[in-house]
């Protein structure tokens, strides 16, 4: 080792050894915080992506059923709707006010069987 502190390539300095372990550790411990963040960050996605699945899929039936209950609603007041105003019989309007009063506890029914889910930023989390 000359006196300026280099040395002439016969091998690194203790200095310079210890410099060197030092990084090594140095970048090993940033690496591995690295690592397990990005494991936790795709964990967390992972989760998030599937509880926006579940509750697309929650919308999705309630909405249906929803839908499908107002649908018989609707044609059951249309049809009352024609018996009246084509004043059609007593009992047919009978049977039409009958049917619609049915269609539309069978439509409350459902709607109070299926629920709107809470909007997705109160039930998934990132």
């Amino acid at each position: 080792m000359h006196e300026d502190g280099t040395h002439n390539g016969e091998g690194w300095t203790r200095r310079e050894r210890l410099i060197l372990l030092i990084a090594a550790i140095a970048t090993f411990a940033v690496s591995t915080v690295a690592l397990v963040g990005s494991w936790q960050t795709g964990r967390n996605l992972t989760s998030y992506v599937q509880c926006q699945s579940e509750w697309n899929s929650f919308l999705h039936r309630a909405l249906e059923a929803r839908t499908n209950a107002s649908t018989e609603a609707t044609t059951a007041m249309d049809e009352l709707i024609n018996a009246i105003t084509e004043a059609k019989s007593a009992e047919e309007t009978r049977t039409a006010l009958a049917k619609y009063k049915a269609a539309r506890a069978n439509q409350l029914q459902k709607q109070r069987e299926n629920p709107l889910p809470p909007p997705p930023d109160q039930v998934c989390e990132i």
